[in-house]
């Protein structure tokens, strides 16, 4: 819903207040015997029963419905209306900065999403200058309240009552407590509030001769023309950037938002004068200026890499993001690991100007301070880095690839898949035809097949341990030039199944499959 106040919250505004946009109209109404504080008043308790109206009768007819949780209804309606009270103060707000409906809306949606807007200028222009710097959107996430509702997914907390079975179905939801969104909802109804007082010392320095103007508050017109500049720029450096040259994009948009907006302000073409070229310029210089002092980084950002007695943890993980609870991501604590990481940043950084030939992966390193700061830095690393190597010996060690922190107990209590089928059942059956060509007695067939899978399981690991140990069997952190040769499933005693990747390299593992594989029944074409 918060969607649909956000839109009804526009709609409403311009409809109550859309004769401040028509001339004729404007001075007709102004000239009868009304203060202004009592029109804004009027119109403003009538754009609240606009909303209130409405979701009350929604949630008195709900009620019956909700049973035994009815009292969310009225949760639901106190929700309801505080949205409707920010999104609504911002479109009156909106509504007396402008002089006509399409500024209106300009300026509306430029103040609900001026978070995201700036996040997306930064990211799209200053970002690629910050080599490994990425800059984390939750800080402008929590700017933009449109975005903030549309998650907020726990205003109500319900608990489980009863049992569920095929005998009995009493079981049920009630209502236990508020969650934790309603402090962010009531600042955002209360900056509505503060935006309606706003709008009505607008109104009563209003000139009434601004009707049909694009900005009717003249300090507020610069304002627009560069976060318009700006807008557009940022949206032809985003296409630029499917063409390898944003800058030049960048140029462009830069040069055809100022004069489309100076257009928009002016109500005319005729905007290609010496004074609007000097306004150019100096937003020109301002904005070079910031881009040369970000690509000089006199502050040292992107050569920062920290001292190891700052850092508490670092979480390393392949890809553009950092899943904490992925088993690809590494929660890295113990000093020397600490360590390597740093040596591995630092090499990025020493080579951050190299030749960007060859096999490349995605890296994010995330480290956690002593002092609680978090730092993320994301770069690209290459096969020929000594950065590659020290990443995949964290990544691709025997415990994580095969999954054991107790080696013995590891090589006794797994299960193992060769070719989707289980290697206990592949020893089974040898023993069944051991026993059926006389080899063994009937009563040991199971004791023999065990005792063949003890054995295979265990040099099977084995070879596996090798290979780790060796680097020849990655699964993070792999070329992909890599020929890849196999592949065998473990199973651990939760039943959780892990894929471990072979390969040509895999000089060990494959002798293994090699010398046992026609015994156990595998293509030989799969490891030739």
């Amino acid at each position: 819903f918060s969607v649909i106040n956000l839109i009804y919250a526009a709609l409403c505004a311009q409809l109550l207040f859309g004769d401040l946009y028509n001339s004729r109209l404007c001075n007709a109404l102004h000239a009868m015997p009304l203060r202004r504080e009592t029109w804004f008043v009027t119109h403003l308790i009538s754009g609240l029963c606009f909303s209130l109206v409405p979701h009350l009768i929604g949630t008195v007819l709900m009620l019956p419905m909700l049973s035994q949780v009815s009292v969310v209804g009225w949760i639901w309606l106190l929700g309801m209306t505080l949205e409707f009270l920010f999104f609504f103060g911002l479109a009156v707000f909106s509504a007396f900065c402008a002089g006509n409906r399409l500024a209106m809306a300009a300026v509306y949606a430029i103040l609900n999403f001026a978070s995201l807007i700036a996040y997306w200028f930064v990211t799209t222009i200053y970002e690629p200058m910050l080599y490994g710097v990425t800059i984390d959107d939750e800080i402008f996430a929590l700017l933009s309240p449109v975005v903030q509702m549309a998650g907020n997914s726990d205003l109500v907390v319900f608990e489980y009552i009863g049992e569920n079975s095929m005998y009995y179905s009493g079981s049920h939801w009630v209502y236990k407590e508020l969650g934790e969104g309603w402090g962010y909802l009531a600042i955002c109804a209360g900056i509505g509030v503060v935006l309606m007082g706003l709008a009505l010392l607008l109104y009563r320095r209003r000139k009434l001769e601004c009707a049909g103007d694009f900005i009717a508050v003249k300090p507020v017109e610069p304002i627009f023309a560069v976060v318009f500049t700006l807008c557009v720029g940022c949206v032809f450096a985003y296409v630029g950037e499917l063409f390898s040259d944003y800058l030049l994009f960048l140029i462009v948009g830069l040069i055809l938002g100022w004069f489309v907006g100076q257009m928009l302000l002016r109500r005319t073409i005729r905007v290609f004068q010496g004074r609007t070229f000097l306004k150019l310029g100096i937003l020109a210089v301002a904005l070079g200026a910031t881009l040369v002092l970000t690509s000089l980084d006199p502050l040292g950002i992107t050569r920062w890499v920290p001292e190891l007695g700052n850092v508490k943890k670092v979480e390393v993980s392949q890809g553009r993001r950092i899943y904490p609870m992925s088993s690809e991501t590494l929660n890295i604590t113990d000093p020397e690991e600490i360590q390597k990481v740093l040596d591995a940043h630092q090499d990025l950084l020493d080579y951050r100007y190299g030749s960007g030939n060859g096999r490349s992966r995605p890296m994010v390193i995330r480290y956690t301070m002593r002092d609680g700061r978090q730092v993320t830095r994301t770069y690209t690393v290459y096969t020929w880095m000594e950065a590659w190597d020290i990443f995949q010996g964290l990544f691709d060690t025997p415990e994580r690839i095969l999954g054991y922190t107790d080696w013995e107990r590891f090589i006794n209590t797994v299960g193992i898949s060769l070719d989707g089928e289980s290697l206990y059942k592949r020893c089974l059956e040898l023993a069944i035809k051991a026993c059926e060509s006389g080899e063994i007695k009937d009563a040991d067939v199971e004791k023999y097949g065990e005792e063949l899978f003890d054995n295979l399981r265990r040099s099977l690991l084995e070879a596996m341990k090798a290979d780790c140990e060796a680097g020849h069997l990655p699964q993070t952190l792999v070329d992909q030039d890599a020929s890849y040769k196999y592949w065998i499933e473990i199973e651990n005693v939760s039943g959780y199944y892990r894929h471990v990747s072979v390969y040509a390299s895999s000089a060990n593992t494959l002798a293994w499959l090699k010398e046992y594989g026609e015994m156990l029944g595998i293509p030989y074409d799969l490891y030739k």
